[in-house]
């Protein structure tokens, strides 16, 4: 008769129980299993942190000291909150 082959000729032990190419059930495991591995690859790559840049220092060296004139520096602290930006 015609149909699929439901798997009693074939006596499958181990992984090839449920990996095979002459059951449905073997096959549709199979395709599965590709389609799985496929998935997991592509969301490694979406998921995986990004590497960052160099940051480029946009400060300008200004000497400690007395800030000159029309200088928004008036302490280190504020010249190294000006760097960050």
């Amino acid at each position: 008769m015609g149909g699929h082959d439901a798997g009693t000729h074939h006596q499958f032990t181990g992984i090839a129980k449920y990996f095979n190419s002459y059951t449905i059930t073997g096959r549709r495991n199979c395709v599965l299993a590709t389609y799985a591995s496929i998935a997991a690859i592509i969301l490694f790559f979406k998921l995986k942190p990004k590497k960052q840049k160099a940051v480029k220092s946009r400060c300008i060296v200004i000497k400690l000291g007395v800030p000159e004139a029309g200088c928004p520096c008036f302490d280190l602290v504020t010249m190294v909150q000006l760097c960050k930006e």
